[in-house]
């Protein structure tokens, strides 16, 4: 199945937002908060913390489930976006010039 570069694109997109997600949740379940693991001693570490806002912490004192779907569509929505500018019209084919 031959599908168009913007189409591969969006799946990727969706694929990796789905994989963030699936490992965050399995990380909240497998860890009590304040976990924490050493992997590069002094520089890189796993901790298990919470910020239910999106960056730094904003709209975070809203905890209802539509507020939270609405929050990660919106806080998703300019990958797509993103990848528009960055691979634009690049894979479009050009007319045959007669």
């Amino acid at each position: 199945m031959n599908l168009p570069a913007r189409l591969r694109w969006l799946w990727l997109t969706l694929a990796v937002v789905l994989l963030d997600r699936a490992t965050k949740a399995w990380f909240e379940t497998h860890t009590v908060e304040g976990w924490r693991h050493e992997l590069i001693h002094n520089f890189v570490y796993f901790v298990h913390s919470r910020n239910p806002g999106l960056a730094f912490g904003i709209l975070s004192d809203s905890a209802s489930m539509g507020t939270r779907i609405l929050r990660s569509v919106v806080w998703h929505l300019p990958l797509p976006c993103l990848q528009r500018c960055r691979f634009g019209n690049r894979h479009r084919r050009r007319p045959h010039p007669s």
